[in-house]
């Protein structure tokens, strides 16, 4: 909550009044987080659009990007776990490490109870996906895959669209066959 409620400071005082008190109505149940900025800016009449939101205000750099705190590797899987979950580990190629600290990451995961890694994640290229499966299979772990789905302002992520799964490994779905 620290998180949205710094956002919303900081939008504030570039004269965005009312921006946690926005967000919240634009989250409602849900984890608070940017995209509800960027909604209720919208909304207001702020920006034109989701996009220009991110570039502008809440993007990478940006005055409204605070970093978020996260558990460790450990703890998250252990409450994923808790909580009846599969831990996957998501999107891996978009965290932009060196093939070595990816590997370790990997390792880490699946060392503190992981379970799948997301060899698909929308459309991306062939060689990444076998890349991800060969990492998959090296750990001994499932595969999961995904749309990337994050709401109809991004129809190019459209919900079960993404590469197949390649054929050399278990899907995290076979769990429940």
């Amino acid at each position: 909550m620290r998180r949205a409620e710094e956002i919303a400071r900081r939008l504030e005082k570039l004269g965005m009044a009312g921006a946690l008190a926005g967000a919240r109505e634009e989250s409602g149940s849900n984890q608070l987080g940017r995209p509800h900025f960027a909604r209720w800016m919208v909304k207001q009449g702020h920006v034109k659009d989701m996009r220009a939101a991110f570039k502008r205000y809440l993007g990478a750099g940006k005055i409204g990007d605070i970093k978020s705190e996260w558990p460790s590797l450990a703890k998250a899987v252990e409450v994923i776990v808790e909580s009846g979950g599969i831990p996957v580990l998501a999107h891996p190629k978009q965290y932009q490490m060196t093939n070595t600290k990816l590997k370790a990451l990997i390792t880490d995961f699946a060392a503190a109870g992981g379970k799948a890694l997301e060899v698909c994640n929308g459309f991306q290229p062939r060689d990444q996906v076998e890349y991800l499966a060969r990492l998959t299979q090296d750990a001994d772990l499932l595969a999961s895959a995904g749309s990337d789905f994050h709401g109809p302002e991004a129809p190019y992520h459209f919900p079960g669209g993404y590469t197949a799964l390649p054929g050399n490994v278990r899907p995290v779905w076979s769990l429940w066959e």
